[in-house]
């Protein structure tokens, strides 16, 4: 059964994480000032293990923590340019 997210995700798997499509959605919808959305950068790095996921909807088999900047330079996981308020309003 597939879940909400994937109704309204246009990233493909990956782009929902770290301040990827997701949470800059999240953030248009509560504080919309706040986002620059020029200034968004797709980043979807190749991850140092197949324990972790970028995607926050799928998972991993295990969790492990690695650092942000240990993984993508800008702190971005995914595709924030395909954020809209309507999707966070919508999930």
């Amino acid at each position: 059964m597939a879940n909400r997210s994937d109704e309204l995700r246009e990233s493909r798997s990956g782009g929902t994480c770290h301040a990827g499509e997701f949470e800059t959605s999240l953030m248009l919808a509560v504080r919309g000032d706040a986002v620059e959305l020029g200034a968004a950068e797709q980043v979807y790095p190749k991850l140092p293990s197949g324990y972790l996921s970028s995607h926050l909807f799928e998972g991993a088999p295990a969790g492990r923590f690695v650092p942000f900047d240990r993984i993508s330079e800008t702190g971005t996981l995914g595709d924030p340019s395909l954020a809209t308020a309507r999707k966070a309003n919508e999930s």
